[in-house]
């Protein structure tokens, strides 16, 4: 045994040194997945400041796998579209029309990190770049543009893109986003923005059920008002026309009634007869 471990000691003492350097190397490294439409930044940290070379990477890692030092923290970024919802409650954040009327509606933008862009995005702005600085700028844009049209105006389509205020608001407010994110050198796509069904509240919907209601009513009585009159010069019509063909005869009045009446007998009679088992009383 003694002469084996002596005629084999270099190599003995190389293949500990490589299997111990090998156990160093999977204690202080770990394998990193990025799975496809995402990128990893990484921030390496030494295990000694005395090192240098800590902070974030300029440089992105993209789809694939590789192996890093355990310290190295790995921030995944999704580079797909994400569309963030904005509620607006006019009981919170008293959004009203030009004509004061209080509304409810929600807002939506769809925006996204620009590919190969997040390293800086994150070094500048953090994970939360949404949330810290477009959120409040696209609530307050999304706000200031509905302020400036009537209660009416917002809730209805019209199908000239032109006179369609919803999607003029939405035209604006998007603009206006993408031009922020450019001047404050935020590395974002604003991809869309969307501005949904505006509703006032219910005591509102209420009101303007009642008013329509009532202008119905107004409206139908009009209406009746009309035709009573109609019917009433009609009837005073005929009168007049009956009056003047008796004087034109030279007819008294009860000889006039008297003659209407046989006519309406005879109209009687005829009816009577073309039907089956029909009985006239004059």
């Amino acid at each position: 045994m003694e002469g084996f471990f002596g005629r084999n000691k270099v190599w003995l003492i190389a293949g500990g040194l490589l299997v111990g350097f090998a156990v160093l190397m999977l204690s202080v490294l770990n394998r990193v997945q990025v799975e496809a439409g995402n990128e990893a930044i990484l921030v390496d940290k030494p295990f000694f400041s005395i090192f240098g070379g800590g902070g974030v990477r300029p440089e992105p890692f993209s789809t694939g796998s590789t192996w890093l030092f355990y310290t190295t923290e790995v921030i995944r970024y999704d580079l797909r579209p994400v569309q963030h919802t904005e509620k607006f409650d006019d009981a919170v954040d008293g959004t009203i029309t030009s004509d004061n009327i209080p509304i409810d509606f929600n807002a939506y933008i769809k925006v996204r990190p620009i590919t190969g862009k997040t390293p800086r995005l994150h070094a500048s702005f953090g994970p939360a770049w949404y949330a810290q600085n477009l959120k409040e700028v696209f609530r307050t844009s999304v706000r200031d543009e509905v302020a400036k049209h009537t209660m009416t105006s917002l809730t209805t389509r019209q199908a000239n893109s032109e006179k369609d205020i919803l999607g003029g608001i939405q035209r604006h407010v998007h603009k206006e986003m993408r031009d922020f994110v450019k001047d404050k050198g935020i590395d974002v796509e604003v991809m869309e923005v969307i501005v949904g069904k505006v509703t006032p509240p219910q005591k509102i919907l209420d009101q303007l059920a009642e008013t329509a209601n009532q202008q119905q009513r107004a409206q139908t009585e009009i209406q009746r008002t009309a035709a009573e009159i109609q019917r009433k010069n009609a009837e005073t019509e005929r009168a007049n026309a009956d009056n003047a063909y008796r004087n034109k005869i030279g007819y008294s009045v009860s000889e006039f009634l008297s003659i209407e009446i046989a006519k309406k007998q005879v109209e009687a009679l005829k009816e009577c007869g073309a039907k089956a088992n029909c009985t006239a009383i004059i």
